[in-house]
């Protein structure tokens, strides 16, 4: 699958938010630098003292947080798609509240701390792009773990539609995206076995197409799947 339109909105400097706020188009210069990633790279791991901030120019990182010390990468907490920034907590604090990894090839404009706070200071529009950004992010961060958070097929459900892009999730291994919900993939499987034989998605081994949005919608509120599927 090629790039979605979120992806390339942001992917053109001009229509970019950090590009639009730096008056790219009438001749501004924008602090964030882009730089090239690929899939699997370790883009910066917890406590790391932070000293850039990243958008997010083009594909998929995952974010990870340990709650311990032993592990460094932790479990799988949150997806990071275009549009999103990474290591803005380094606006408040010295270190990397999380760890970050490239699941797919990334773009990421990066730009010293020293420039981030030299960018707020001096475009008005700023501030705004740094906190509708943070404010994305923080409504969707909430790992769906546990049983209070529904049946297994009602979580993938939710999932898909709040997270796939373009009615699609692709280049998400299931081990991390069982891991962001809470289950072993073996559970996760089963769910999209029940969700595809519904006629809800079809899905293969690093991707799952969301084929009816309103089975996934009855799945996500009623919290299980009927067994049969759909006629065409």
């Amino acid at each position: 699958m090629g790039q979605t339109s979120r992806e390339l909105e942001v992917t053109a400097c001009t229509r970019c938010p950090v590009g639009m706020a730096s008056d790219v188009a009438d001749g501004g210069r924008c602090p964030f630098v882009p730089r090239r990633r690929s899939a699997g790279a370790v883009l910066h791991l917890a406590s790391d003292g932070v000293d850039r901030v990243c958008f997010v120019k083009s594909g998929t990182v995952l974010v990870t947080r340990s709650i311990d010390d032993e592990q460094v990468e932790g479990a799988p907490w949150a997806i990071r798609r275009a549009g999103s920034f990474l290591g803005l907590e380094g606006l408040v604090r010295f270190d990397h509240v999380d760890s970050a990894r490239a699941l797919t090839d990334v773009t990421l404009c990066g730009a010293s701390l020293s420039m981030v706070k030299d960018w707020l200071d001096r475009r008005t529009a700023a501030p705004r792009v740094l906190l509708e950004a943070a404010l994305r992010a923080s409504a969707w961060d909430r790992p769906l773990r546990g049983n209070a958070d529904g049946t297994a097929p009602q979580r993938v459900a939710t999932w898909l539609l709040k997270n796939a892009s373009e009615a699609s999730a692709e280049g998400i291994p299931r081990k991390v995206l069982a891991g962001l919900l809470g289950m072993r993939p073996e559970t996760l499987s089963r769910a999209l076995r029940g969700l595809a034989a519904q006629g809800a998605i079809r899905h293969a081994r690093r991707t799952v197409t969301i084929v009816d949005r309103a089975q996934l919608r009855s799945v996500a509120r009623e919290g299980r799947v009927s067994g049969r599927r759909r006629p065409d």
